[in-house]
C-alpha cells in the first residue's frame, strides 16, 4: 500500500496515485484479440491508446533473457543478487505450476 504524505492531511500524493494507477487497466478498455499474443495482452482504451499487459509467459521469457544477459531489460543496469533471486524464484514457481497442471490433465 502506498504511504500517505503527512503534509497533505493524510491524502495520497500525486506520485503515489500515479504509481498505483500504473498497473491497472483503464475502465472501459476492450481486449484486442488481433494484437495480443501469448507474451502480452493488448487493450484498447476509449481515447484510442493501447494498454499492454505482460502475461506470465512473457514475464517468464523476459526473466530468462535477463538472467542469461545479467542486465535489466528496461534500464540496462547489471542485476543485483537480490534481483537475480527474484527472477529465478518466479520462473521456478511458474515451472512448478505448469507441472502440476500437466499432471492433472493426464489423468
Amino acid at each position: 500500500m502506498a504511504r500517505r504524505n503527512q503534509s497533505n492531511n493524510g491524502q495520497m500524493s500525486i506520485e503515489d496515485v500515479q504509481k498505483r494507477k500504473k498497473n491497472l487497466i483503464p475502465r472501459g478498455s476492450k481486449y484486442n484479440k488481433l494484437k495480443s499474443n501469448s507474451y502480452e495482452s493488448v487493450f484498447d482504451t476509449k481515447n484510442g491508446k493501447e494498454w499492454r499487459v505482460t502475461t506470465p509467459k512473457g514475464k517468464f521469457e523476459r526473466n530468462k533473457e535477463e538472467l542469461a544477459s545479467g542486465k535489466n531489460s528496461f534500464t540496462g543496469e547489471k542485476l543485483t543478487d537480490f534481483q537475480r533471486g527474484q527472477r529465478v524464484g518466479y520462473n521456478r514457481a511458474l515451472g512448478e505450476q505448469a507441472n502440476f497442471h500437466k499432471g492433472k490433465q493426464k489423468k
